[in-house]
Formats: C-alpha cells, structure tokens, sequence
C-alpha cells in the first residue's frame, strides 16, 4: 500500500473543513466529509495515474474528487503528496498553491 503525506496547507485545509463545521454542530458531518478526503488520498496514493492532469496550476499536479472536495497532489516515490484539499465550488488560483509544494 502506497503512502500519502500532506502537506502544511492540505493540513489547515483539513481544519478549515471542522472549523467551518463546528459552530453549525455539524461535527459528524465534518467527520464524514474529512474521512471521505482521506479515503481518497489512500486511493490515489494506490493509483496516482488517475487524476486529471492540472499542469495549468503546477506541472506535474494533478486532481482527484473526494465528495464535493478536489484533492490536489504529485506522484513521489512510494505514494503521493497532498498539497492541497479544497471545496470544489472554489476559484482556483495558482497563488493556492503559493510554494509549489503545497
């Protein structure tokens, strides 16, 4: 099984997803909505091929569904790096991805 690391922001992303949750008392929503997120960074760290190529934001960047979330990440060596996780209603920017490595 392949690994998956995120990085700083796809962490706050994940946070921002209870934040935004939590004063609504909707915990188990955030709950179900972070583990389908993590679900998906397992499948795509198995089958990195399969999301959609976004060499329009970084090169070598690609793109995968999670529910109503995007999971941005990049092929590494024995699995994938997550830079970013964000709603699928956002404009994308590439300033989202400020470092280029998440």
């Amino acid at each position: 099984m392949s690994k998956y690391t995120l990085s700083p922001d796809a962490q706050r992303d994940i946070q921002s997803i209870r934040e935004y949750h939590r004063p609504r008392r909707q915990i188990a929503i955030a709950r179900k909505l972070i583990s389908i997120a993590m679900k998906a960074c397992r499948y795509f760290a198995d089958n990195p091929d399969l999301g959609d190529p976004r060499d329009d934001i970084l090169p070598a960047l690609r793109c995968g569904i999670a529910g109503s979330y995007l999971i941005f990440y990049r092929s590494i060596s024995g699995g994938i790096q997550v830079p970013r996780i964000l709603h699928s209603s956002r404009d994308l920017t590439p300033l989202m991805f400020r470092d280029g490595a998440g």
